[in-house]
């Protein structure tokens, strides 16, 4: 790592992976961390005033108004020598600001400069639903030392973009043309709730619930048999810190850019699964009257949620499954919340979204 503290730059502290992963980067014991304040990207006054009055020096809000001020995040990141985005994970312009600012950096100190950039695991995503796109053999479990994971988003990408698989290979592409070294984190479902000041509440299972209060039931898209894979927030941000902690450390061995595509499932579970857990749960807080899960297809809940059909096949109803080899055997990742976690939280989820 450069001779001269490094400095941090961390987008997303409103949202609950950005918020989550600033609260445990403020925990950690490293040395390089525990004085070293961290710059962090914020959209209003009364958020970074709020930061501020609670976390005082240890952070450095700059303002911003969106990701689409382009010049004002390359000169942030021109400033840093690590950015951490956990802001967006379907913005290529704003992705691609951030590591041009890197490059001039890298230039200007002569020292190596890292962007670890957040994704999803709905850019594996097969259409069981469309059929669009669908593996031939089945639904394959992809190992992220073993598989080219970079090349299989590409030629996906080819065939059809997708906003994510987008961001992913440019960051890739550019991280290489600019010489940053560039990790990406690609989280499947993400459950519980967050650390951070703001936003606690992660996006599926919350907005699964608030369809099914809707509703007066809940449902699955399509059959539900598609498979994922899950992460506790706890767990996710620990993977951030492992990651955060080499490069502070100086690891020569850190595999990075095509080869450092990061999967974090420590678990797996079907979309039925999700929607009789949800069911059950609203039930027992009597939002509901019914533990019936219906099938609803892809344009309904297109139209009930808001989102495009192909997000909604993707992100509620394929099969995405990963081994995370890498967090484990390289960066030596252990989560700590298992299946009877995952299964016991979606009381929790209900209670903080009927609440919210």
């Amino acid at each position: 790592m450069a001779s001269h503290s490094p400095r941090i730059f961390l987008t997303g502290v409103s949202g609950y992976i950005g918020g989550s992963v600033l609260a445990h980067l403020l925990r950690s014991e490293h040395a390089s961390l525990k004085d070293q304040p961290i710059t962090v990207l914020i959209r209003s006054q009364d958020k970074a005033d709020a930061l501020l009055s609670s976390l005082g020096r240890r952070v450095k809000p700059l303002m911003v108004s969106s990701f689409a001020d382009t010049d004002t995040l390359s000169k942030a990141a021109s400033e840093h020598d690590i950015v951490i985005n956990a802001g967006t994970a379907s913005d290529v312009t704003g992705s691609l600001a951030l590591l041009k600012g890197l490059e001039q950096r890298k230039k200007k100190s002569g020292q190596d400069v890292y962007f670890i950039h957040t994704s999803g695991a709905s850019s594996l995503g097969d259409q069981p639903i469309t059929g669009n796109y669908a593996e031939k053999l089945g639904p394959r479990v992809f190992n992220d030392l073993k598989d080219d994971i970079y090349a299989y988003e590409k030629m996906r990408n080819e065939a059809q973009q997708y906003n994510q698989r987008e961001v992913d290979i440019a960051v890739v592409d550019k991280g290489e043309e600019y010489g940053v070294k560039t990790f990406i984190i690609k989280p499947p479902l993400i459950y519980g709730l967050g650390s951070g000041q703001f936003n606690k509440l992660t996006a599926q299972v919350p907005a699964w619930i608030r369809t099914s209060i809707k509703l007066g039931h809940s449902f699955v898209v399509g059959d539900g048999q598609g498979k994922w894979d899950y992460v506790h927030i706890d767990d996710l941000v620990v993977l951030y810190t492992l990651v955060l902690e080499r490069i502070l450390d100086g690891a020569t061995d850190l595999t990075f850019g095509k080869r450092a595509m990061i999967f974090c499932g420590a678990g797996r579970f079907r979309w039925a699964d999700v929607g009789r857990s949800v069911a059950d749960a609203l039930y027992e807080a009597g939002r509901i009257q019914t533990k019936e899960v219906k099938s609803l297809s892809l344009e309904e809940v297109a139209e009930l949620s808001g989102f495009p059909a192909l997000l909604v096949e993707v992100g509620l109803a394929s099969n995405s499954m990963g081994d995370a080899a890498f967090a484990r055997e390289v960066l030596g990742w252990r989560p700590a919340r298992g299946e009877g976690d995952w299964k016991g939280h979606f009381g929790e989820e209900v209670e903080a979204v009927v609440s919210a």
